[in-house]
């Protein structure tokens, strides 16, 4: 089945870039198949479904301790694809292209998602891992790199609770220069315990959890220095979780923010409101669009408030102290510097020019400082999530202890 829509792949700034605050559309041959997985639907499905779905052709890789569970896809690229806090039986927390799934992986730049996904930046420019050498800059011209969307990773180790994935990885930028490096990706469900020595609290009686994260490094195993004359490679974590109206996504910040970063298009107030110190962003999926904030705002934590299904998102990441750290440039507006870019930003998905949704899903970013690499040199990030459910009441004592946000003060735009 075809369809006539506008560039999403699965970067959400591809849907519809802006540059010099214009959008750019192409025609993108899509996706999604007519094939049907029985006993399973796409509304709301179980995490047992998302199981049975992804056994079809793939390896999936749970890691489970009592009722929380997630799925990892080792062949693709490392996914986190999937969780419960609650039982096989219960709602799957997280989006990905369930639709898309039911079929072998053969789209290049396929819209995929997951609840943690790894791939590299910067998106944009100069330097960018997303356009080919010699090619035009604009959407039509995106193309995800082998290491972004098929690549299969190696099993090095696994437990009940944990998997260590290995592969070497080249990447080759937009000016033409060759990235070799060996990655490695620990992916751990975590316990109560560490849950609690991660975010220095004590969880709430009663309350629903499910807790995981990967640790993951580089080691640079070319021949050549990597330079900012080159270009330079940013590790850069993507959580997509299911919109809805009553959906709030939260940038805790400091010192003073007056505005946050555009990316691709307007920045809406229907959307984005800041209320020191925070940034609430109405991630219903009606509205496609992506913003940030400046890296000296930036706390190590996103969040998600679920207000109707009393369901909260804590999203904690590492972020460099090294003077010798850079953040690349991944805006669709107008050039800027490739190394003035930013750590975290949200995405919310909405309608495209022909009304047609990609997944009614938001996102939730965290991007590594990226270095200039000797060879056998490495560099790291790590990127934690952890889901709550319960009474309000007591998601209001962790949101307090970790963000130092009231619930009852959750602003939706």
């Amino acid at each position: 089945m075809h369809a006539k829509k506008r560039a999403h792949t699965e970067r959400k700034g591809y849907k519809f870039a802006l540059i010099s605050y214009t959008f750019i559309t192409f025609i993108l041959s899509t996706l999604l198949g007519c094939v049907q997985s029985p006993q399973y639907s796409s509304n709301k499905p179980s995490f047992k479904q998302d199981i049975q779905l992804l056994s079809i052709h793939y390896k999936p890789v749970v890691l489970k301790s009592d009722k929380q569970a997630i799925i990892v896809l080792p062949e693709l690229q490392g996914r986190i694809m999937s969780a419960t806090l609650a039982g096989q039986n219960a709602n799957a927390i997280g989006w990905f292209n369930r639709e898309y799934l039911k079929q072998p992986h053969t789209q290049r730049n396929a819209v995929i998602g997951g609840v943690q996904r790894l791939i590299y930046g910067p998106e944009t420019g100069q330097f960018s891992q997303f356009f080919q050498p010699n090619s035009g800059t604009t959407a039509d011209d995106i193309y995800y790199q082998n290491a972004i969307t098929f690549q299969n990773f190696n099993i090095a180790q696994q437990s009940a609770k944990h998997v260590k994935l290995t592969a070497p990885i080249t990447l080759t930028n937009h000016a033409g220069y060759t990235f070799n490096f060996d990655l490695t990706r620990n992916i751990t469900l975590l316990s109560q315990a560490e849950t609690e020595k991660l975010l220095s609290i004590q969880l709430p009686e009663s309350i629903e959890y499910v807790s995981y994260g990967s640790q993951d490094e580089i080691i640079h195993t070319g021949n050549s220095p990597w330079t900012k004359k080159t270009g330079l490679v940013s590790l850069w974590t993507l959580a997509a979780y299911q919109s809805n109206d009553n959906m709030t996504a939260i940038i805790p910040f400091k010192g003073e923010l007056k505005s946050v970063t555009p990316y691709f298009n307007e920045t809406k107030k229907s959307h984005t409101k800041i209320i020191k110190p925070f940034v609430f962003y109405r991630a219903d999926g009606e509205y496609m669009n992506k913003i940030g904030i400046p890296v000296n705002n930036t706390r190590p934590y996103l969040a998600a408030y679920d207000s109707y299904n009393q369901r909260l998102t804590i999203e904690y990441f590492h972020i460099s102290n090294k003077e010798n750290r850079n953040y690349l440039t991944a805006s669709w507006i107008t050039p800027k510097d490739a190394y003035n870019g930013e750590i975290v930003n949200i995405f919310n998905d909405g309608p495209d020019d022909f009304g047609h949704y990609f997944g009614h899903f938001f996102e939730l970013e965290a991007s590594s400082a990226a270095f200039e690499l000797a060879p056998g040199e490495s560099q790291k990030h790590f990127h934690y999530s952890f889901h709550f459910s319960g009474e309000k009441n007591k998601l209001n004592q962790i949101a307090k202890q970790v963000l130092g946000l009231s619930l009852d003060d959750v602003s939706q735009p």
